[in-house]
């Protein structure tokens, strides 16, 4: 009973094996997909699962699940001439029987051919039987060595099957601390890249704000002799003004002169209004020129003036936008190379 109870155990995990193994000879399982993955690998995808098969224990694993199906096949083909020999056994002892119960009804007749032959008869199933029997002990003795050797079979590829489990794991666990180590060396080149283009960006700002720095220290030169000039030109003016109008009064001999004189006057004054209105277009033209420069400026950690004008801001606005698009790329790059390794060195952990 324990042999029997101990092979329908053993045969239900031979079937577990089986379909492991099964799984194994597959890529993927789909047909379609290992034709496209053959196709577009040059058939060198086999080779690549080879290798990491032994790197991962799976190839070992195979190896030993093959040798308990090899194992079980031994032992049921033991188990069923075993099975046979016995149902021949049975059916001799039936046989047996059944002389031995007509010998004993034929005791009247003893001693005569008929009798002998019963007895006979009798004989040559006790030597068929013995002869069976001992057959038997052999095929149940065969029958033991080769449960024992399919027994030892599966405890050693379920130990083989807990170390791959194990080196799959600490695989894996490696394998997340070196996707993680090269995620943050990438984001770093990365952050450093982008660190020295907004560098660059700053420096050019800077030498921008000390043009405009110059312009505006021109600008405000400008400004500076126009007022000078004006301020002359008023005086000279006045002066004239007041020379004009004592030699008037002193004089006041021709009309002609005063005709002149008024004629020069509204010359003079409407160079002066036309001045004035100069003057003042470049007044309300500096006032912009100071609002836009109030208005485009920003001051850096030092304390220094940075213009940035608005082509800047947007070189600044777009470079942000791709610093944070390329560190989207560069997490779902570091993901898509990590797990796919970590599932298939996981796989065994999984099936186990």
């Amino acid at each position: 009973m324990a042999i029997i109870f101990m092979t329908k155990l053993l045969s239900a995990n031979k079937r577990h094996f089986f379909v492991i193994t099964r799984h194994c000879q597959s890529i993927t399982g789909v047909k379609k997909v290992d034709d496209v993955l053959v196709k577009v690998t040059g058939g060198r995808i086999s080779g690549w699962l080879k290798v990491l098969g032994q790197v991962s224990g799976q190839t070992e694993v195979k190896h030993s699940q093959e040798a308990v199906l090899v194992a079980e096949k031994l032992f049921e083909q033991k188990q069923d001439e075993r099975q046979k020999q016995t149902r021949v056994l049975k059916d001799l002892q039936k046989l047996l029987k059944h002389a031995t119960e007509e010998r004993e009804l034929k005791t009247s007749i003893r001693g005569t051919a008929e009798y002998m032959k019963i007895v006979e008869k009798e004989n040559n199933l006790y030597g068929q039987v013995d002869e069976l029997q001992e057959q038997i002990t052999v095929l149940e003795e065969a029958e033991r060595k080769f449960f024992i050797k399919f027994s030892s079979s599966i405890r050693s590829s379920q130990a083989i099957e807990r170390t791959q489990s194990q080196r799959s794991q600490q695989f894996g666990y490696v394998l997340s601390v070196v996707g993680i180590c090269l995620g943050g060396i990438i984001s770093f080149i990365l952050n450093e890249h982008r660190m020295n283009k907004v560098y660059k960006i700053v420096s050019s700002a800077t030498d921008l704000a000390n043009d405009y720095k110059g312009d505006m220290g021109n600008l405000g030169e400008q400004f500076q002799q126009q007022q000078d000039k004006m301020e002359e030109l008023i005086s000279s003016i006045q002066s004239k003004l007041g020379h004009s109008s004592v030699h008037t009064e002193l004089t006041n001999k021709s009309q002609k002169q005063r005709v002149s004189m008024e004629k020069c006057l509204e010359e003079i004054l409407q160079k002066v209004k036309d001045q004035k209105i100069l003057l003042d277009r470049i007044d309300r033209e500096i006032t912009d020129l100071k609002k836009l420069h109030e208005s485009e400026i920003v001051r850096d950690s030092s304390g220094g003036v940075v213009h940035v004008s608005p082509e800047v801001k947007d070189i600044l606005s777009n470079n942000q936008k791709q610093m944070e698009w390329k560190m989207k790329v560069t997490t779902v790059v570091s993901l898509i190379l990590t797990v796919p390794i970590i599932y298939i060195f996981n796989k065994g952990i999984g099936g186990s």
